[in-house]
């Protein structure tokens, strides 16, 4: 695993860590956060991999219920 690249990921992301933002203590924004840490740390992961460990990890793509985090600022304007 690149720890430095986990490391900058989620320093990107403060609602993950900082509880001063106005959005720490929404658990949809946090699983939206923690979702796009995932995703880019399997990123490297999902191009070495063979079909079959692919289609494992497509699964695990697949069993988040969570919005991409891109919808997160329309869902803060109410």
């Amino acid at each position: 695993m690149d720890v430095e690249k986990l490391i900058c990921l989620i320093r990107k992301l403060p609602t993950l860590w900082d509880s001063r933002t106005e959005h720490y203590h929404d658990q949809t924004v946090k699983e939206c956060g923690w979702e796009e840490v995932t995703m880019e740390m399997m990123a490297r992961e999902w191009d070495k991999a063979n079909s079959s460990k692919r289609h494992r990890l497509d699964h695990v793509k697949t069993l988040s219920k969570v919005p991409p985090l891109e919808i997160i600022p329309a869902l803060t304007t109410f």
